[in-house]
């Protein structure tokens, strides 16, 4: 059994691509998403304009204690590792990535990462490090400077431990060494991603050393961008497979769907690649692809999630080919979520669902209709609540929303009954509890009229008028009613 990727992927990788360590992009968290994703648009670029390798090459960075063994296994397989792609049809496509020709491991040699940000060849430093590792408390919407890792790193003497402390050495460094501007630049699916970085790193940075501020703010750009590909979790099983199929071991493999969409503010003052060649999108103003996705995909995830668990479905991509559940999907886009988007140039919205719905069947993506409740209460006052109180503010109906309430508050209601509450995914799930046992008996009145989840809604006695025949029908006669309900009482 092969170890490592054959003689002839190795040829592919000295044809295309040459070794040039002169990274322009220095990029920390190597896992599946950034390899599927910023790492795939670069190899596109460089395959098309191989005079533009070693300008921007991605040095990847680990720094949590599990990354040790993904950044051992890359280097092994001289930094190459294989994309398997797949579209809802399932067909597939592999390409052989070499776009990441170099990985550090900072608690290795935390200097090295230091001095590669530091170098002047480097140009970006981006991240995806999920929504927690920007360190903003949810409540405050500040950066939380007390926390441990923090505290150390704000103590220049110690080895860096966070990606703040790494960035704060080498922006001292750049400084020092009177460098051009460059870009630090979020690739997480956070909303408005580089605002949030900007303020955890000049947050940061006045602590640590607050000469530094007015050069980062001078010297540095905080572009926001949106990503979208669904990248799974690579299993075992994937592994295997394509060993059977394409006659080599490939312990960096990466599994994605077909899909790939990057949009980037065009607020890059510095060197900054031409992806735009090689179809990401760059705009002057994010926000409204953001919001698009927010409440069509997301939102639409949502909707398949809770409806198609209360129907019985295991899978996401079963769930959305439910009659029931797809008209409600198609509804709810056309009737209410449509009308509360802003139009984006060359964008047609109801081709943008479609799109959407699409990725939702591809089985390759195996999604869980269980994973995508999860933190619900996180998800559904960003990705449900805003287009329910624009339908109310325009005096419209928004019945499709309140179903999908309506089913959240009856996955919530199910567990609380059976005692299982303590089991879901959610880092509410405490205080929902707490609300239903002093309810005596009324759930829903304890869930709708929380108003740290649902604001002003949570005394909307049109919204609340909305909700409660479904409540009533998904009590009386089950999920599959108040679907019929709903599709028969709302005008198309």
């Amino acid at each position: 059994m092969m170890t490592v990727l054959n003689r002839k992927v190795a040829e592919q990788k000295k044809a295309c691509i040459n070794n040039a360590t002169q990274n322009g992009i220095v990029h920390f968290g190597v896992g599946g998403f950034h390899r599927s994703h910023q790492a795939y648009a670069i190899q596109l670029l460089i395959e098309q304009f191989p005079e533009l390798t070693g300008q921007w090459s991605i040095c990847g960075v680990g720094i949590m204690p599990n990354d040790k063994i993904l950044i051992d296994f890359i280097r092994k397989q001289d930094h190459l590792y294989a994309l398997k792609m797949s579209d809802h049809l399932g067909n597939e496509q592999v390409k052989i990535i070499s776009s990441v020709n170099e990985v550090l491991f900072g608690p290795e040699n935390p200097q090295a990462v230091i001095e590669k940000i530091a170098s002047a060849t480097s140009k970006i430093v981006s991240f995806t490090i999920t929504e927690g590792g920007y360190n903003i408390n949810e409540t405050t919407g500040e950066f939380n400077l007390l926390h441990p890792s923090i505290q150390a790193d704000l103590n220049k003497n110690n080895a860096p431990v966070t990606v703040f402390g790494y960035v704060a050495r080498a922006i001292a460094l750049r400084k020092e060494r009177n460098l051009p501007p460059f870009t630090l630049l979020s690739c997480d699916n956070v909303q408005e991603n580089g605002e949030v970085l900007e303020k955890a790193v000049m947050s940061f940075l006045k602590a640590y050393d607050s000469e530094l501020v007015s050069y980062a703010k001078e010297k540095i750009s905080f572009p926001n961008s949106m990503v979208d590909r669904i990248t799974p979790v690579t299993t075992p099983a994937d592994r295997d497979q394509f060993e059977i199929t394409h006659g080599y071991r490939d312990e960096a493999l990466v599994v994605s769907e077909q899909f790939f969409q990057w949009v980037i503010e065009r607020k890059v003052p510095g060197d900054f690649p031409p992806l735009e060649k090689v179809g990401v999108e760059v705009v002057d103003d994010v926000r409204p692809y953001e919001k698009m996705k927010l409440r069509i995909l997301n939102g639409g995830h949502s909707l398949t999630g809770l409806i198609g668990k209360a129907l019985g479905y295991e899978y996401i991509h079963d769930a959305v080919l439910d009659e029931d559940i797809a008209g409600i999907f198609l509804q709810y886009d056309l009737q209410e979520v449509i009308p509360s988007l802003e139009p984006i140039k060359g964008t047609d919205f109801r081709k943008y669902y479609e799109l959407i719905r699409e990725r939702f069947s591809n089985q390759m993506i195996n999604d869980s209709t269980n994973r995508i409740i999860g933190h619900s209460t996180a998800k559904i006052p960003k990705f449900v609540l805003p287009v329910i109180e624009y339908q109310l503010e325009q005096k419209k109906s928004c019945r499709f929303a309140a179903l999908i309430i309506a089913a959240w508050w009856w996955y919530l209601d199910q567990h609380y009954s059976n005692n299982s509450i303590d089991t879901i995914d959610d880092d509410y799930k405490h205080v929902w509890k707490e609300k239903f046992d002093r309810a005596s008996g009324d759930t829903f009145t304890a869930f709708i009229q929380n108003e740290e989840v649902f604001g002003k809604l949570s005394s909307n006695v049109v919204f609340a008028d909305t909700l409660q025949p479904l409540v009533r029908l998904i009590q009386q006669e089950g999920m599959r009613a108040a679907c019929s309900f709903t599709l028969k009482n709302s005008a198309g």
